[in-house]
């Protein structure tokens, strides 16, 4: 036998005297190294386990604490509406931190029907008094106290300027919501407003974004039919549940999962939305898409207050979608058209008034940061103008619906060339106190000047 017999001999034995021989050497240390692995991930599973628990706990406990000094304000100011989206609670006396008032805080109060005002409220008109209503947004839902808010500065004025037993007792209702566009302003009449047998119906239309909200899908909206007519859809609204029957249904399903149960990743998401992930989230399924996307009118909207946003946005949704909002504006003179009918179904006159927003009144104040807003969205000097695209093609609409039309710019900007107070705040946009008031004093002079006081008592 030679060497490499003797060799070849030698390694046989070994691995024959070897009862695992090579092979089962290096799955034993494969199945070692494969149960030490296992074992770690799974020391990381509980540790990432016990993590999310601690910080789900943590919030829960800490939003609980918070919550029993102030309650989550949404669901403490709203409730959901199967045919409006959402409906102010009623009896709600809640005190709102909010720096730009003068006194630091806004107590936001409704009555017994949900009304933004003091008092409570009957269908049953009292008798010999004449009933305004007031339909509005956030603008007339507003950012004050009760007492200062519209109705009521418009309800002040005639209990100061008409002589005591010379003209009948005006009482002015604010169903105005924040949130409400046209539309649900329109529905919010049929269902509840003409119950009051309202002798006038005041519709405040901000024209920094009533026309953009005749857009949503979120809520009852309008859909296009043939011979350019529009039927309602969603209404009434239908529960939102995870889509069957397509790819993203197992994901959709985890997202709402998720959104129920988990503090944090709701949290998170909102979080994740603002970031560069937030496409990425859209993608997956796991947020809304059109809030999700990074994009030049998203990034203006985070460093931008909502009137600012609001204005902004729809000029820029004018310059960057000029059909969607050519498809609004004919949505709006078809609501036009509906508002005067139903207001004349009861009788009543409608007033429009044309609300500016505080580019139009006051472009000089908070220039750096709107100039900012406008150059993140890509807008000109003209596009900043679009508010008075609004102004003058709302009131042809109005006017051919029956609706008379009041348009305070020119005296808003009056005030603020002679007196140079604000009339909307700095930083938020909306009307501030001393722009409830004025606007109230020319809705009161007006109602007064072409007697539709005495007209109604008649």
């Amino acid at each position: 036998m030679n060497e490499q017999g003797v060799v070849a001999f030698a390694k046989e034995r070994l691995e024959s005297a070897d009862p695992m021989g090579r092979g089962g050497r290096v799955r034993a240390e494969r199945a070692s190294r494969f149960s030490a692995l296992s074992g770690n991930l799974v020391v990381l599973i509980f540790t990432c386990a016990f993590g999310l628990t601690f910080v789900e706990v943590g919030l829960r406990v800490w939003m609980g604490i918070r919550s029993q000094t102030e309650p989550p304000l949404w669901e403490t100011l709203m409730r959901p509406s199967p045919s409006l989206g959402v409906e102010h609670n009623p009896d709600v006396n809640v005190s709102i931190s909010f720096p730009e008032h003068e006194q630091k805080r806004v107590c936001f109060r409704t009555n017994n029907q949900g009304l933004r005002q003091d008092g409570d409220s009957y269908y049953e008109k009292p008798e010999g008094c004449l009933r305004l209503l007031v339909l509005g947004d956030s603008h007339m839902d507003g950012v004050v106290n009760n007492e200062e808010l519209f109705a009521a500065r418009l309800e002040e004025f005639f209990r100061s300027n008409i002589e005591h037993g010379t003209r009948p007792r005006v009482q002015v209702l604010n169903a105005a919501v924040a949130t409400y566009g046209p539309l649900q302003q329109l529905l919010w009449l049929r269902q509840y407003g003409i119950l009051y047998r309202p002798d006038i119906v005041i519709v405040v239309f901000y024209v920094g974004n009533d026309i953009v909200n005749l857009l949503s899908e979120t809520v009852p909206h309008l859909e296009e039919a043939a011979g350019n007519e529009f039927v309602l859809a969603d209404y009434p609204i239908q529960p939102s549940l995870p889509p069957t029957g397509n790819d993203r249904g197992m994901v959709l399903a985890a997202k709402f999962f998720l959104e129920r149960h988990l503090v944090s990743y709701r949290l998170m998401r909102d979080w994740v939305k603002r970031s560069p992930l937030g496409p990425v989230l859209a993608t997956l399924g796991l947020a809304d898409p059109e809030k999700a996307t990074v994009n030049a009118r998203q990034a203006a909207e985070a460093i931008s207050p909502e009137g600012m946003g609001q204005s902004l946005t729809q000029a820029h949704l004018a310059r960057t979608r000029p059909d969607e909002i050519a498809a609004a504006f004919r949505k709006c003179d078809r609501v036009l058209d509906w508002l005067g009918d139903e207001v004349g179904t009861v009788g009543a006159e409608c007033l429009l008034v044309l609300l500016p927003t505080k580019q139009q009144v006051e472009p000089d104040d908070d220039q750096e940061r709107t100039a900012r807003v406008a150059h993140i969205l890509s807008l000109e000097r003209p596009d900043l103008r679009f508010d008075d695209v609004v102004s003058s093609q709302i009131r042809p609409m109005a006017e051919r619906a029956g609706i008379s039309v009041i348009d305070p710019l020119p005296e808003f900007r009056d005030h603020r060339a002679t007196s140079g107070g604000r009339l909307y705040y700095k930083t938020d946009w909306h009307l501030n106190s001393a722009g409830h008031r004025l606007l109230g004093e020319i809705v009161g002079r007006y109602l007064v000047e072409f007697d539709l006081l005495a007209a109604r008592r008649s």
